[in-house]
C-alpha cells in the first residue's frame, strides 16, 4: 500500500473547482489516465474513489464518485481489501498517538 502525506500539495489540490462542470471535466480527464496507465503498466483490475472541492451557487461542496476499471465481480472484493487495510492502518496510527509517539 502505497500512502503520500504532503500537506503543501494536499492544499493544493483542495482549492475548489469552478462548478460542477469544470469539476466533471476534470474527473473525466482524470479517469482517462487511469485507463491508460492501467493498460499501459499491464494492470487487469483497478479502483478508484475521488473526492474533490466544488464551488456550487450554494456554496462549497465535496463531491465523490469513483470508478472501476476491469472485471466487475471484482470490484467488491478490492473496496474490502482496501476498507480493511485502512481501518487497520488506522487502529495503528491512533495506537501510536495515544502512546505518545508521531504517527
Amino acid at each position: 500500500m502505497k500512502t503520500t502525506n504532503d500537506p503543501e500539495n494536499y492544499r493544493k489540490m483542495s482549492v475548489p473547482f469552478d462548478g460542477p462542470d469544470k469539476a466533471n471535466d476534470a474527473v473525466k480527464a482524470f479517469y482517462t489516465e487511469v485507463e491508460a496507465a492501467r493498460n499501459r503498466h499491464q494492470i487487469a483490475d483497478v479502483v478508484v474513489a475521488i473526492a474533490l472541492n466544488v464551488k456550487y451557487e450554494s456554496g462549497e461542496g465535496i463531491a465523490m464518485t469513483h470508478a472501476a476499471f476491469g472485471d466487475c465481480f471484482k470490484t467488491e472484493s478490492l473496496l474490502a481489501y482496501a476498507l480493511g487495510v485502512e481501518q487497520a492502518d488506522g487502529r495503528q496510527r491512533l495506537a501510536t498517538l495515544l502512546k505518545g509517539k508521531r504517527a
